[in-house]
């Protein structure tokens, strides 16, 4: 009866660790993110340096066309701050669920002017890759920041002391399968954190509009630092899409992009 109680405490123990696979709220995580999936627990890689987990969420599935049924997603948001001021912010939305299907909201689809770089790498109906670097204006003020995830983002910043910029420089990848497998990692930048003033207006109106960007040297060396890190990161996202329940290559900034 004894053995059979342990038993019992070690088969519990084991189910409440799994449960809890996957980041809540609060915590603070570095080097990988470990989510819990159909495949495995998969691990995405972290830029360097201590992650807050500020937003999760888990998310009704994407209409899809033919093959299996739809398949179920997770949203994680973490930022990372210095002296009480939010310097980076990370966006990851993975599939938890695996199917062969075709995405109806095919990526990289709408093109934008004004942003600095857009690469469409992979363009199969099956398989899509893209790559972006662009800016955003007037962060957690929009109405939009007013639904989840980023109400959520923004009290919890707040609750932690943190404030936040209007603008930020913005990396963007997308990627999806065949085998139903989707990322999209999205890297922010404070570019407060360069010793830039914080820009609050429209976004066509920013001086990190790419057709301003001519106008001031240090922001073009800035843009150009922040596409050259997107092409490492790059790299590395898609060596953990072929691989992603194993441990990915670590992401480094260039350029004294930590904050710490």
């Amino acid at each position: 009866m004894q053995i059979l109680r342990v038993g019992l405490f070690i088969l519990s123990l084991c189910v409440c660790l799994t449960a809890h696979a996957s980041p809540r709220v609060g915590d603070k995580l570095s080097s990988e993110i470990k989510v819990e999936t159909d495949i495995g627990i998969k691990r995405i890689p972290l830029p360097n340096g201590e992650w807050t987990t500020v937003s999760t969420r888990n998310l009704p599935s994407t209409p899809t066309f033919g093959g299996s049924e739809a398949n179920k997603f997770t949203e994680l948001i973490f930022a990372k701050s210095h002296n009480g001021i939010m310097t980076h912010l990370l966006y990851v939305y993975l599939n938890t669920t695996s199917g062969v299907s075709r995405y109806s909201n095919e990526l990289c689809k709408k093109k934008v002017e004004g942003r600095f770089y857009e690469n469409k790498y992979l363009a199969d109906v099956w398989e899509q890759a893209c790559l972006e670097v662009h800016h955003s204006a007037e962060f957690l003020v929009v109405s939009s920041a007013d639904k989840a995830p980023w109400s959520n983002v923004r009290t919890e910043l707040r609750r932690s002391g943190i404030s936040y910029p209007s603008s930020l420089l913005n990396i963007r990848y997308r990627r999806y399968d065949e085998k139903g497998q989707w990322l999209t990692y999205r890297l922010s930048i404070n570019p407060m954190t360069f010793g830039f003033p914080d820009f609050n207006g429209k976004w066509a109106n920013s001086p990190w509009h790419k057709d301003f960007l001519g106008r001031d040297s240090r922001r073009m060396s800035l843009m150009n630092s922040v596409l050259q890190a997107a092409l490492e990161i790059r790299r590395t996202l898609d060596w953990h899409f072929m691989n992603s329940t194993e441990r990915s290559p670590n992401i480094a900034f260039p350029l004294g992009y930590e904050s710490d």
